[in-house]
């Protein structure tokens, strides 16, 4: 690959996006999951066709969209969705979702190669541990939720991660000078929400933190981008 194409790629990615990060109506939450599946196969032709600079130049571009296409796309369509800890809906606003089965779910909504059933049903740790697929996991025990936000604020890499607390699972968004949680709440109101983690009830009963990136977890954005297996057990 020559130095003009790999200085393209970016441009040549970006021109694949359409318009899926926009809010729309749920009856095109189907055309998006479609869309996101087309980017992906897109970002594959190129990564296979990269040499070692452009593969690394691929996954830093796919993360940027993944991590648009969830949070700002993805996530939306779910807000509202009631929790239930039985709850399994694959359909945003219909039905219960328990915070396992929502992160799985839109996951694998956004083209994730996973069984959302078995992920879903791991322990929130082993969860967490599943998806870093090999990358670094920071663990943190025997603290309260502000002592390990006072620990990571504006000391990791902004970015969405998975976290797994004492019993329940979700997303962490460090955006600036924020850090939002993003999971289906059992606390009120008992639905699929996006909070300050400072402010969140559920987050504030865990002791143990557990997380991993999604957005520059390369190991991750590379089998997102060739349809790899997260493996389960």
């Amino acid at each position: 690959m020559n130095k003009f194409f790999i200085l393209a790629i970016p441009f040549l990615l970006c021109s694949f996006a359409g318009n899926e990060n926009a809010p729309i109506d749920k009856e095109r939450y189907e055309t998006v999951k479609t869309n996101v599946q087309s980017q992906r196969q897109k970002y594959k032709v190129v990564y296979q066709a990269a040499t070692l600079t452009g593969k690394k130049v691929v996954l830093s571009e796919a993360g940027k969209y993944l991590h648009k296409s969830l949070t700002d796309t993805i996530f939306s369509y779910w807000y509202g969705t009631k929790w239930d800890f039985n709850g399994y809906s694959d359909k945003p606003g219909e039905g219960i979702i328990a915070c396992g089965y929502f992160v799985s779910t839109t996951l694998k909504h956004c083209g994730f190669n996973l069984n959302r059933y078995k992920l879903a049903q791991e322990y929130s740790l082993e969860i967490v541990k599943r998806i870093s697929s090999g990358d670094s996991v920071l663990t943190y025990r025997g603290i309260n939720a502000q002592q390990f936000l006072q620990k990571t604020k504006g000391k990791i890499q902004d970015g969405l991660y998975v976290i797994g607390l004492d019993n329940h699972v979700g997303f962490l968004l460090y955006e600036g000078p924020e850090v939002y949680f993003i999971h289906s709440s059992y606390f009120d109101p008992v639905a699929v929400v996006r909070e300050k983690a400072s402010e969140s009830k559920a987050f504030a009963t865990s002791r143990t933190f557990v997380m991993c990136n999604i957005s520059s977890n390369e190991k991750l954005i590379k089998k997102w981008i060739l349809g790899e297996e997260i493996s389960t057990r």
